[in-house]
């Protein structure tokens, strides 16, 4: 029998940390974002970093604040609503969706090429599409069936990458210590000029994309009100301090002048060039395996995330009803999740058949247009905490000063990221995140539906989340 209740209080905040870390992907990160950075601001990546962290906070404020209100498994789309109505949250919702969706396709696809080098390396030839199906297999399996043994998964996952490169990282502290003793160029701005470290820093915010992802788990996780906001900040802290000491670590591995930094950036795989050199080709191959394990969790996070967005627009009568249907037996969004699988099998299909290359230019785009369509569910779902709770009366004029900097950062990343015009086929990823909003809203004018939901506690849904945020404030 079908329903539309998610299993309530299922995940412990050990276990809600791992969506939001295995969406923003630390490990994969390190290899592919923290290189980019350094690629725009030189030396400077520590303190690029450290700017980086504190923006991500700034955009954490409403975030955290709607979380303490109105824990749900819409996230952002939920919180956009509150704020500035139906259409606007459709449109927040409709392209966070797109960046989780994004998101699992690009790490997934990743994932092929990874695997199928290292397969290469000893001999044996399979083609990335057949390894990125198997995986993506495996990921729809894991999330059909039980949130709790996804979380732990990705936490496993992500984990024991995270430890590698860790390790790693002081192998090169220690030796490059020894030898030349350690930099602190990292940490300075260098001859970076404003605009190349505002630039890194846009660049570096990539890194945190999904930060708010275990928002999503807001229906699931015990005590949501209070586990989903520290989840929140203390998984931008640790992961922030993560990449600012791995980038650092790969600016002194691969030395502080000119020609290092040349070497770095150019560079397919710079951890498995910093691992050969520093510890042994064997451990190389186990970073490559760990990056790996990071793509995985990522796709697995993606998959758990863009699905209880799904579930929660049908649920609020936004998109077909069939997409809001409960698994009797593991209490998972099955329907969304098996729609967002099928989709991303088939857009990976259509890649390979149309063009027969790697994955890397499928990875690019995907992962470009995520970040950028990201920013729109940001920008959405900030000023819509400024009207919510300046109208509430929560927040005073005082409050609104660091949410309004979040806005101004955002309109910054959105015109760094579109001024200059790209270069061709990225001039065109805007206008594909516009036409993207223009099909959700004709597919959510054709599918909506009249739907009348309870929740576990035998309450109105919608009546629920429209509680007043006072009442919440006093029962704390």
């Amino acid at each position: 029998m079908e329903n539309n209740k998610l299993k309530k209080e299922s995940l412990n905040i050990v276990e809600t940390i791992a969506l939001s870390a295995a969406i923003m992907a630390p490990s994969a990160n390190t290899s592919i974002t923290v290189p980019l950075v350094i690629g725009i601001a030189g030396y400077s990546v520590g303190i690029t970093f450290i700017f980086a962290i504190f923006l991500t906070i700034l955009l954490s404020i409403a975030i955290i604040k709607f979380n303490r209100y109105f824990p749900s498994a819409g996230s952002l789309y939920t919180f956009t609503e509150k704020g500035l109505g139906k259409k606007a949250g459709f449109v927040s919702g409709w392209t966070l969706f797109l960046t989780y969706f994004l998101f699992a396709l690009g790490s997934s696809a990743a994932l092929g090429s990874y695997v199928s080098g290292v397969f290469a390396l000893i001999g044996i030839h399979i083609g990335w599409l057949i390894i990125s199906l198997v995986f993506l297999a495996i990921a729809w399996l894991l999330a059909y069936r039980d949130i709790t043994l996804s979380t732990r998964v990705m936490l496993l996952l992500e984990g024991i990458s995270i430890t590698l490169i860790l390790v790693l990282v002081a192998v090169i502290f220690v030796r490059v210590g020894h030898s030349t003793g350690i930099s602190t160029a990292p940490l300075k701005f260098n001859a970076n000029s404003l605009s190349s470290m505002a630039r890194g820093t846009v660049m570096a915010l990539v890194a945190f994309a999904g930060f708010e992802g275990t928002s999503c788990l807001g229906e699931e996780t015990r005590n949501p009100k209070k586990n989903i906001p520290v989840t929140i900040i203390g998984t931008v802290v640790f992961i922030g301090f993560f990449l600012m000491v791995s980038g650092y670590s790969q600016v002194i591995g691969f030395g502080v002048n000119k020609d290092g930094i040349t070497a770095l950036v150019t560079s397919l795989n710079p951890l498995n060039d910093l691992a050969a050199k520093y510890v042994s080709p064997a451990y190389a191959l186990l970073i490559t395996l760990g990056i790996s394990m990071s793509l995985l969790s990522c796709t697995i996070g993606c998959v758990c995330a863009s699905s209880r967005i799904l579930f929660s627009m049908s649920r609020d009568e936004i998109i077909h009803k069939s997409l809001s249907k409960v698994h009797s037996k593991y209490s998972t969004p099955h329907v969304a999740v098996s729609a967002v699988m099928i989709i991303t099998m088939a857009v990976q299909l259509v890649y390979f058949i149309l063009t027969r290359q790697d994955s890397g230019a499928l990875f690019g785009a995907a992962f470009t247009i995520a970040s950028l369509a990201v920013l729109v569910a940001y920008f959405l779902t900030t000023l819509s905490g400024v009207v919510y709770f300046y109208r509430m009366k929560i927040w005073k004029a005082q409050n609104l000063i660091l949410p309004l900097l979040a806005i101004i950062v955002l309109l910054i990343s959105l015109v760094c990221n579109i001024y200059p015009i790209p270069s061709f086929p990225s001039n065109l990823y805007p206008y594909i995140i516009l036409a993207w909003i223009l099909i959700g809203l004709v597919f959510s004018a054709l599918t909506k539906h009249p739907v009348n939901l309870q929740a576990a506690d035998g309450d109105d849904y919608n009546a629920h989340l429209l509680a007043k945020p006072v009442d919440v404030e006093h029962s704390k």
